[in-house]
Formats: C-alpha cells, sequence, structure tokens
C-alpha cells in the first residue's frame, strides 16, 4: 500500500512538473510571435506555411492576453509543484536512497567538507 502511495507521489511532482515546462514553452511561443509580429511589418521573415504567417498576425490584445495565461500558468504549476514536494515524504525518501548507496566514506568525506 505505501509502495502505491510513493508511486502516486512520484507520478504527481512529474506531472505538475511537465504542467510547469508545458506553460512556459506556451510563453515563450507566444512572445515569439509576439516578436515576428512586429519584424514582419519591417522586415520579410520566411516563416514556412501559410497558417505559420496567419499565427503571426495575431491581435497585440489577444497576444498580451495569451502571454498573460500563460505566466499565469506557469505561476501556478510552480505553486502545485512546492505543495506537492512539501506534501509528500519525496526529500526524505530521496536522502534514505542516497544513504544506502553512498559509500560510508564518501559521505564522512561530504560531511567534512559541508
Amino acid at each position: 500500500r505505501q509502495r502505491w502511495h510513493r508511486t502516486v507521489d512520484f507520478l504527481l511532482l512529474a506531472v505538475t512538473t511537465m504542467s510547469c515546462i508545458a506553460f512556459f514553452l506556451a510563453t515563450l511561443v507566444v512572445h515569439r510571435l509576439e516578436a515576428v509580429r512586429h519584424l514582419s511589418s519591417s522586415v520579410h521573415v520566411h516563416l514556412g506555411t501559410e497558417r505559420a504567417l496567419a499565427l503571426a498576425h495575431v491581435p497585440p490584445s489577444v497576444t498580451i492576453s495569451l502571454e498573460a495565461v500563460a505566466i499565469a500558468g506557469v505561476i501556478f504549476s510552480l505553486m502545485l509543484w512546492a505543495l506537492v514536494a512539501m506534501m509528500t515524504p519525496v526529500p526524505g525518501m530521496l536522502t534514505a536512497i542516497l544513504r544506502e548507496h553512498v559509500s560510508p566514506e564518501l559521505r564522512d568525506r561530504l560531511w567534512k567538507q559541508a
């Protein structure tokens, strides 16, 4: 039963990490589209397909709204990640695993340096 709970804990951390990465990438894409839109009026930019060109001409108000939602998603995902990390015993489990797999000599050397 405890193994099942630890699996769920790790899955929650993985999902919140992927969510944070996805929202961060969305923020970068929207920001990049905004930059391309500003460049395309003065410089010819080859974007590839007609659809990519259409995406580059998103109205500024929509672009700002999408970027704000993406940034809010990053912040919310980070808060969820921190909450999951605090509520699960993952840090203690990782410490126990390291104690099992690290030799006593290396552990003593690391404690002396710290």
